[in-house]
């Protein structure tokens, strides 16, 4: 029974990331999600105590999983705990996985029967036929119920999955509302934008007042930039092709945000004025990987507006040969920063550094004595010019000798 439902559900899943073209991003998401789960054992159990009510199952595994996994994905597990089937949750997901690979071509794939073996007489080929018809049944309107559920959530403006943007929350039934600790934060962020600030500045700011996004990192260059791209901020709705006016509750006035807008239309004209807002902490101490050469900081903005930031060894920049693909700018600057961190806070290690460095300044400097030398020498000619004057041997030159 229990191949039986990792196979409806792990059918609707492919089917629905097939439909939507998303068989890529599942299949990474799902992978992810295979690592968090065995990782972390106590969290099927707490899905599976029965103590635990549905809604709170299902506002953990939007706590636990916002910002890791897809509108898609949220909704399935969702439907798996509504059915009370996140036990099998482990054997959907291999399924999921091994059919996607199947289905990329990726390695080999171990096939699972969706049915306990049956007999080959007639009346077995009948059943196994009537069993699999079922399962495909089942897999079909598992996959069109996902979808009808987001799609539904959609038309009622409610919070389908994902990361949630600065400044809104959601109600105990999903809908979005103002949070008004970070909600502030951004209202500002826009003011100050359109009375001159850099986005620069702005990401200082927030950083300044504690405001985190909602995976728990510092804020960004590129978070300032999608949040004043946002418009959710104005209460649009949007899910997909769906899009609401008014909505969800509006944090930015529509004339506040349209003004800002404009301002970065004719901001975006001006590509040196970005380039000087750029901060590349790693120049010149970021070397290649593959072929020891520098890696120089550079940008780019996409079709939406949006401007990326990455590291590009200079030899990719000028065509030499070698093949090392960009790193990004905050991945790599938080990865480095981090470790840096650990070697602060590491007591033997800043103890080892403190002996070399006191050994360094202990050793005898070659340099200092011969100064020592020079300023003796020239202190006691001027001492020998000063007593000529007083003696009448040197006299002023304008009154002659």
């Amino acid at each position: 029974m229990a191949k039986r439902v990792s196979s409806i559900y792990g059918n609707a899943l492919f089917e629905l990331a097939v439909e939507e073209k998303k068989m890529d991003a599942l299949l990474s998401e799902v992978q992810t999600l295979q690592q968090i789960l065995l990782e972390n054992a106590d969290l099927l159990s707490l899905l599976n105590h029965p103590e635990v009510s549905k809604i709170e199952k299902l506002d953990l595994l939007k706590n636990i999983f916002s910002g890791r996994a897809s509108d898609e994905v949220l909704g399935f597990l969702s439907i798996i705990v509504e059915k009370d089937r996140q036990k099998d949750i482990p054997k959907i997901f291999e399924y999921f996985v091994d059919k996607a690979k199947e289905y990329k071509g990726i390695g080999k794939v171990k096939v699972v029967s969706a049915t306990e073996k049956i007999s080959q007489t007639s009346e077995g080929i009948l059943l196994e036929s009537l069993l699999e018809g079922m399962a495909e049944y089942y897999s079909a309107e598992l996959a069109e119920k996902v979808t009808r559920g987001l799609t539904e959530n959609a038309l009622k403006c409610k919070y389908n999955g994902g990361t949630l943007p600065i400044g809104y929350t959601t109600d105990e039934n999903q809908f979005y509302i103002i949070d008004p600790l970070t909600a502030p934060a951004v209202l500002d962020a826009f003011k100050h934008y359109a009375e001159g600030s850099t986005m620069q500045e702005i990401t200082n700011e927030l950083n300044l007042k504690g405001i985190r996004t909602k995976k728990n990192t510092p804020i960004t260059l590129n978070t300032v930039t999608r949040m004043l791209h946002n418009r959710k901020y104005i209460g649009e709705y949007r899910y997909s092709n769906f899009v609401t006016p008014n909505g969800m509750p509006a944090i930015v006035p529509k004339d506040l945000f349209e003004r800002v807008q404009d301002m970065m239309k004719a901001n975006k004209k001006a590509p040196a004025k970005h380039k000087a807002e750029d901060e590349y902490i790693l120049t010149t101490k970021l070397f290649c990987g593959k072929c020891k050469c520098l890696m120089a900081g550079e940008s780019g903005t996409s079709r939406t507006g949006i401007v990326h930031r990455y590291y590009k060894c200079v030899s990719v920049k000028y065509h030499r040969g070698c093949g090392k693909k960009t790193v990004r700018k905050e991945w790599i600057e938080d990865f480095v920063i981090s470790h840096i961190m650990k070697i602060i806070f590491d007591d033997d290690l800043m103890d080892k550094l403190a002996d070399a460095l006191l050994k360094h300044l202990n050793q005898e400097n070659t340099t200092l004595p011969i100064l020592e030398k020079q300023f003796a020498e020239a202190q006691k000619n001027i001492d020998n010019m000063l007593n000529a004057i007083q003696q009448g041997i040197i006299k002023n030159g304008n009154n002659g000798t």
